[in-house]
Order: C-alpha cells, then sequence, then structure tokens
C-alpha cells in the first residue's frame, strides 16, 4: 500500500529497489525521456514560437515584398505606356500644331490612327506647354484646360498619372506625358487607359487562399479591387489612410482587426505614389505555420523516438557490465570470496567498468587477507585459550590448596594461642610461688640471725632453745616440704614448652608446606609465599623462646634441688645434731654458730636464687606474652591470606568463566570463518 501511494518519481528515483542495474537503466531511460520531453516542451515553449514567429515574420515580408513586385509590374505598365506614348514627341503635326499654331485636325488624326495602334488605350487628348486643352481622339473628352494631372507634369516635366476615373463603365486612369525636344517641354499627351491593362497580374495574387490585393490612389480612391463594387470608393481603413497621408511609406506591414485579424502587406510607387496592398487573414498565413510546425513537431517525435532507441542501446552496451559487477557484489555480499574469471575481464576495461572492477579486485584481495589475518588471530587465541584454561585450572587448584591451608594454619594458631595462653596462666603461679618462697626465705634469713644470737646465749637458755629449736624444726620441714612440693610447677612448664615445640615444629612444617605451595603458584602465590615466610621466622623465633624457657626452667630447678638438698641436710643436721645431741650442745655450740652462719649464706644463696627464679619466670611470662601476640598476629595475617586466598580462588573461577566465554566466542568467529569460501 504504501509504494502504491508513492508518486512515479518517487518511486523511479526511489533508492530500494530489487534490482540495482534496472533500476540505474530506468532512471536513465527516464531521464532521456524526460530530457526529450523538456527538449520538446522547451522548442515547443521557446523555438516553435520563435520559429512561428520567424515564419509570420516571412511570410508578412513575402506580402511586403509580393506587393513590391507588383508595384513594380504596375510601374512597368506604365512605363510602357510612357514610352508607347514618347514616340508622339517626334510627329511633326504635333509638333507643329502645339510649337508653330498648327492645324489641330492633322493632330486629331494622327492621335486616332495611333489609337487604332494600340487598342488597348481608350482615348488620347493633347495639351500644350501652358496646358490648355488642344485636340482629343474623342468628341465628348473633357476639354477642360489644365487638368491636376496636366499641371503635375508641367510642374514636374516628369509623367504623372490621374486619380480614378471612368471613361464609360470602364474604369481607368489617365498617364500624362510630356513632350521634350532640345531639353524643352512643348506639351503634354494624356492617355486614357482601363486600370485593367495595369493591374491585370494582381488577380494570380496566390499568398494564401483570403489573400487578395487592392490599388488605392493617393487620395486613397480604390483604384483595384477583386470585387468591382469597390472602384472608386475611398479605403476606410484608418491605417492604411495614415499611410497614404504620410506619403513617404515605401512599403510596410499593417495589422488590423476586421471580420478578424488580417495582415497587409503595402507597397507605395515612387513614381505616382499609387498604394499596393495585399491583404491576408493572418490565421490563413499561420495556417502553413501551423502544418510547418506540426511537421517539425512530427519530425522531433520521430528524432525523439530515435534518440530513445540509442539512448536505450547506449544503456544497455554500458550497464550490461554492471549487471556481471552486481553479480559479483552479490558474491562478496555471501561471503564467496573464490576467483571470478567475469571480473577478471572486466578489469581489462579501459573505462570506469574496469576501474570499478579493479577496486572490487581489490576489495576481493584485501578481504581475503583480513580473513586469513582473522584466521591466523583466531588460532593464536584459540591456542593461548586453551594454555590460559590450563593455568586457569592450576591456579584454581593452587588457590584452593591455599585456601585449605590457611584455614589448617589459622586453627593451628588459634590452638597455638590457647596453649599460650595456658602458659601464661602457669607463668603466672610460678610467680606467685616464687614470691611466696622469697617472703618465707626472708623470715628463715631473719630466723637464722636471731638463732646465731641465741647461740651465744645458747649456754644459758638451753632447755629455752630446745624448744625453740623442736618448734623450728617443726615449722622448717613444714615449710620445706610444702616449698618442695611447690617448686614441682617447673614440671609444668616443662610440659607446656613441650607442647610449645610440637607448635613450633607443626608451624615450621606448615610453613615449609606453605612456601612449596606458593613457589608452585608462581607469580599469584608471590604474596603467600611472603606469609609462608613470615610464619616461619615465627616458628623459629617460637623455637628459640621455647629453649630458653627450657634453660631458665633448668636453672629453676636446679634451684629447686638446691634448696631441697639444703633443707634436706639442715632437717637432718637438726634431728642427727640438735635434738639428739642437744645435751652436747654446749659443746659444739660454736660449730652451731657456724653452722647459723652457713645455714644464713645458703639462705642468701637460696634468696638470690629465688630473686634469679622471679626474674627467670618475668622473663617466661613476658616471651610468653610476645609469643601471644605474635601468634595473635600470625593468626590474623593467616586469616588475611585466607581471605586473599578465597579471593584468589573467586579470580581464578572468574578467570576460568572468561576463558570460557573467549573459548565461545573463538567458536563463533571460526563459525563466521567458515561462511567464506576462499
Amino acid at each position: 500500500m504504501k509504494n502504491t501511494e508513492k508518486s512515479f518519481l518517487r518511486q523511479l528515483f526511489s533508492i530500494e529497489s530489487i534490482n540495482p542495474v534496472r533500476s540505474l537503466r530506468s532512471r536513465l531511460h527516464f531521464l532521456a525521456i524526460f530530457g526529450i520531453i523538456i527538449a520538446l516542451l522547451f522548442a515547443y515553449a521557446t523555438i516553435l514560437p520563435g520559429m512561428k514567429s520567424s515564419l509570420l515574420d516571412i511570410v508578412e515580408d513575402n506580402s511586403v515584398n509580393l506587393a513590391k513586385s507588383y508595384v513594380k509590374i504596375i510601374d512597368a505598365h506604365i512605363e510602357s505606356v510612357n514610352e508607347t506614348v514618347l514616340s508622339l514627341k517626334d510627329n511633326s503635326d504635333i509638333y507643329a500644331c502645339l510649337v508653330m499654331g498648327g492645324e489641330s485636325a492633322l493632330v486629331t488624326a494622327d492621335l486616332k490612327k495611333f489609337l487604332k495602334e494600340n487598342s488597348s488605350f481608350l482615348a488620347v487628348a493633347i495639351y500644350d506647354k501652358e496646358g490648355h486643352f488642344i485636340t482629343a481622339t474623342e468628341d465628348g473628352y473633357d476639354n477642360s484646360d489644365s487638368p491636376y494631372y496636366v499641371n503635375a507634369v508641367l510642374a514636374t516635366e516628369q509623367p504623372a498619372q490621374s486619380d480614378y476615373m471612368t471613361y464609360g463603365d470602364t474604369p481607368s486612369a489617365v498617364l500624362a506625358i510630356p513632350l521634350e525636344k532640345s531639353g524643352s517641354i512643348f506639351g503634354v499627351v494624356a492617355i486614357t487607359v482601363p486600370l485593367t491593362s495595369l493591374t491585370s497580374e494582381l488577380n494570380e495574387i496566390t499568398l494564401a487562399e483570403s489573400s487578395f490585393a487592392y490599388l488605392l490612389s493617393p487620395n486613397g480612391y480604390f483604384l483595384y479591387h477583386p470585387e468591382t463594387d469597390y472602384y472608386g470608393k475611398i479605403i476606410g481603413n484608418e491605417g492604411i489612410r495614415n499611410f497614404l497621408e504620410q506619403g513617404n511609406i515605401l512599403s510596410a506591414v499593417l495589422k488590423f482587426n476586421y471580420e478578424g485579424k488580417k495582415v497587409a502587406g503595402i507597397a507605395t510607387s515612387q513614381k505616382n505614389n499609387w498604394m499596393l496592398v495585399i491583404q491576408s487573414d493572418e490565421a490563413d498565413l499561420t495556417s502553413s505555420i501551423e502544418n510547418v510546425t506540426s511537421k517539425s513537431v512530427i519530425s522531433l517525435s520521430i528524432v525523439s523516438i530515435i534518440l530513445l532507441t540509442i539512448v536505450y542501446i547506449l544503456v544497455f552496451v554500458f550497464l550490461r557490465p554492471l549487471s556481471f559487477l552486481i553479480v559479483e557484489i552479490n558474491r562478496i555480499k555471501n561471503l564467496d570470496f573464490s576467483p571470478s574469471t567475469t571480473l577478471t575481464k572486466l578489469c581489462k576495461a579501459r573505462t570506469e567498468i574496469g576501474v570499478i572492477s579493479r577496486a572490487i579486485e581489490n576489495m576481493h584481495q584485501s578481504i581475503k587477507d583480513v580473513v586469513n589475518d582473522i584466521s591466523d588471530v583466531t588460532q593464536h587465541i584459540t591456542n593461548g585459550s586453551t594454555m590460559l584454561n590450563e593455568v586457569s585450572t592450576s591456579l584454581n587448584d593452587c588457590a584452593s590448596d591455599n585456601s585449605a591451608v590457611s584455614e589448617e594454619l589459622s586453627a593451628g594458631m588459634e590452638q597455638t594461642s590457647d596453649m599460650a595462653n595456658n602458659i601464661q596462666y602457669e607463668v603466672s603461679l610460678i610467680q606467685e610461688k616464687t614470691d611466696s618462697i622469697a617472703k618465707r626465705s626472708e623470715g628463715t634469713i631473719k630466723l637464722s640471725k636471731d638463732i646465731m644470737g641465741r647461740a651465744n646465749d645458747a649456754r644459758t637458755f638451753t632447755s629455752h632453745a630446745s624448744d625453740t629449736t623442736i618448734e623450728l624444726y617443726k615449722e622448717v620441714s613444714s615449710e620445706a616440704k610444702v616449698a618442695l612440693e611447690q617448686s614441682k610447677a617447673v614440671e609444668k612448664i616443662t610440659a607446656l614448652t613441650d607442647t610449645i615445640m610440637n607448635i613450633s615444629d607443626q608451624t615450621s612444617l606448615l610453613a615449609l608446606n606453605a612456601s612449596i605451595e606458593a613457589a608452585r603458584s608462581g607469580e599469584y602465590g608471590k604474596g603467600f609465599a611472603v606469609v609462608a615466610k613470615e610464619i616461619s621466622n615465627l616458628a623459629e623465633q617460637s623455637s628459640a623462646t621455647v629453649n630458653s624457657i627450657i634453660v631458665i626452667v633448668q636453672e629453676v630447678t636446679a634451684a629447686v634441688n638446691n634448696i631441697d638438698h639444703c633443707l634436706t641436710k639442715t632437717l637432718q643436721f637438726m634431728e642427727s645434731s640438735v635434738m639428739h645431741d642437744y645435751q652436747n650442745f654446749m659443746k659444739v655450740s660454736n660449730e652451731y654458730n657456724m653452722d647459723a652462719q652457713s645455714f644464713k649464706e645458703t639462705l642468701d644463696a637460696i634468696c638470690e636464687n629465688l630473686d634469679e627464679l622471679g626474674k627467670a619466670t618475668n622473663g617466661i611470662a613476658d616471651s610468653i606474652n610476645g609469643i601471644n601476640a605474635t601468634i595473635s598476629d600470625s593468626s590474623e595475617g593467616i586469616t588475611g591470606v585466607a581471605e586473599r586466598a578465597t579471593e584468589v580462588v573467586t579470580l581464578s573461577q572468574k578467570t576460568y568463566d572468561q576463558v570460557n566465554t573467549n573459548s565461545e566466542m573463538i567458536e563463533k568467529l571460526q563459525l563466521i570463518m567458515e561462511r567464506f569460501t576462499l
């Protein structure tokens, strides 16, 4: 419906077309037809009217020229009459009568004889040089003196003609001719002639069917008309009368309306100012022009048909290669780039078709090169995608393993943190017990001082000292047992250090595994390798710290053993010597004093060992705090490693997905490549 609503021109110049060559051929044909129609219209609107106007001008000029020709014929008739009459100037009778006053009868006889010899003349009359009537061939001839045509001859010494006259019933005119001899006029001959003898050829005018001629005197009287009723009547056409009144119009064309449009060719005789008018109907004159125009249109139509035929042949010849080019273009549209012999032949042409064909051939080669390049690139992309797929799979596996290892490390660090907290708790208990032993050691030192003071008074206060010694023995024995029991807490430290050492070994093993996995991950495992190295350093620090704790614990154990040995020795001494040999106390008071001094020194050593034990315990506590902080930091680092490992897994999955997408795109690209025919 839309196509039917389009105008013809829009359909013809529409870009949408099934066959471009047919469309172009139709357009060229239309342009040729349109150009020829425009040329015809232009010819009809400009050239034909101009030609018509030119032809009309020619017809009008022909009218004028024809009128001038017939005026010359009339003048020739008049000149012939004049030459005929000039023979009378040599007549002696006429000369004698007019010059010497001879007899007019002789002149009359000669005139009648002359009239018989020239039967076309109606009458002849003679006037003297004064214009007086002398004689005539007819008795009824007007014998008036000095008629106007005679006076005209005498005034101008040139022949003259009268206006319209009638001789009987015959329209006629008088031709007055001067008689000269020796260069002077001696008389005038007046010849009356019928107008038909002067205008007989006017009946033969055939310019057109409506054309006719009429002759006018200077006063506007009809001297000739196809219809005799007009003879002697005055012309009524004002335009022609104006020409007559001007008197100097030799030739002209007059157009006027009288029962239709008329065209008149006018010519005036220079000898007597008689005016010949050839009048025609304009339609009659232009009918022949219309015929010429029609013939011209027919000729143009025939020429147009010939031109259309030539244009059709030329369009067919020139556009036929375009059909082959369209076939080649359709092959391109169908992605067929196989060699074509037709295109090879067209490339040899030296016209624009050859240029276009060579351009299409170059386009063929360029597209084939591009397709080959795409094929190579596709192959490289396929290889790279395969390699990337393998790498992504390995990376995904490594990232999964790293994530699992990170989770194990995180769990192990949490367990290590819990153990470190337990060690810290046990160390705090050791610090409390050490403080208690230190306080009790101070009391023992004070007691040893008292013993030394009382040793001097031992003799006096033996009983009292015995009781005091027994009590002291009991107290020291009880406190020594408690101190020895408390010193056994050092063994717990040893157990905890063994546990920490095991954890450090496991951490070192995990760090080693993490380093191995990071090395397997390549570029993606560099960050994880750094963390694994830090974990390994942390394990080494933990191991070193545990070794320090073991050394300190060994020193504490040695000190406790010394205390145990001293207390045991003191108790044995008190039990064996003091209690059983108290009676001999006085004897051995000096020895007792020395033993008290030794006891004091031993207590001082115990205090020093306890101070060292307190310091070592504080060092253990600080180390445990450092281990705990390090483990916390390591736990956070391992948690970050686990998160980054998870992120690596996610990125690996995205990389894997992108590789799959690239593979799909490569498959599509290969399908596109398979559509090309090279």
